[in-house]
């Protein structure tokens, strides 16, 4: 193992971490009873795709969102919703897994409420795909 380990370890997880910043950041405010994250990065593959996903969970609150990635032949995607926006709105990651995976080209896994990770094929579809997940939650934040 190398002696530099260590500390590519700690440069990474402090990139995640203000690349999670940067997110919640940015996000939607869906007046004031929620935020809505629709966002693309590119060349993080799946396992680090998770990680970055819950550390955008550890640093807002009260979110509901999508991150895709895209690498040069394929797309990894994460779907995540606190726990309080399903209770409260009935928003639920894995239905919004079933009407947006297919429009990539692929899919993930429906059961979880607060999360769902998938992946796809489609990269010319990633803007329709954030559009739709975008439509979805409004108007779960509307009823």
């Amino acid at each position: 193992r190398s002696t530099l380990f260590p500390y590519t370890t700690l440069f990474r997880s402090r990139s995640i971490q203000n690349q999670a910043k940067q997110i919640v950041a940015e996000a939607r405010d869906m007046n004031g009873k929620g935020k809505l994250i629709a966002t693309r990065v590119s060349n993080i593959a799946g396992a680090d795709l998770r990680v970055l996903a819950d550390a955008v969970r550890q640093v807002g609150s009260r979110l509901a969102g999508m991150i895709v990635s895209q690498l040069p032949e394929r797309l990894f995607f994460v779907i995540f919703v606190s726990p309080e926006l399903n209770k409260e709105f009935g928003i639920h990651a894995g239905q919004l897994m079933k009407a947006v995976g297919p429009i990539l080209g692929g899919g993930g896994d429906p059961k979880r409420i607060d999360f769902s990770q998938g992946q796809g094929s489609k990269i010319d579809q990633i803007d329709n795909a954030l559009q739709k997940l975008t439509s979805l939650i409004e108007e779960k934040f509307q009823a």
